[in-house]
């Protein structure tokens, strides 16, 4: 029982980024939710599998970030806008608009 409790400890400890207080609060109240309450035999086998998923989350983004491509990304300037003369003049009565 105590190597349990020393295992979920040292496995919190050396959490990495995911070893907030916050996170572990979170954990805690997990465990609680689903009947593992602190001092039970199943609470440090949760701690310890919900550790074991997170490792498991991080090491697949790790291996697989979100945004990667293999494929380089292009970039193509906008056209280079060309310079439009037009002349308006009367045209039997009508307004005749000629651009070039």
């Amino acid at each position: 029982m105590r190597g349990l409790w020393v295992a979920a400890a040292v496995a919190l400890a050396v959490g990495g980024c995911r070893s907030t207080e916050r996170v572990a609060a979170q954990d805690d109240a997990y465990c609680q939710s689903i009947g593992a309450p602190p001092g039970s035999p199943t609470y440090p086998q949760c701690r310890l599998q919900l550790r074991a998923e997170q490792e498991r989350r991080e090491a697949h983004f790790r291996a697989n970030p979100p945004f990667r491509t293999n494929n380089p990304v292009t970039w193509q300037a906008p056209p280079q806008q060309r310079s439009v003369t037009c002349t308006t003049s009367p045209n039997l009565g009508n307004l005749q608009t000629t651009c070039n």
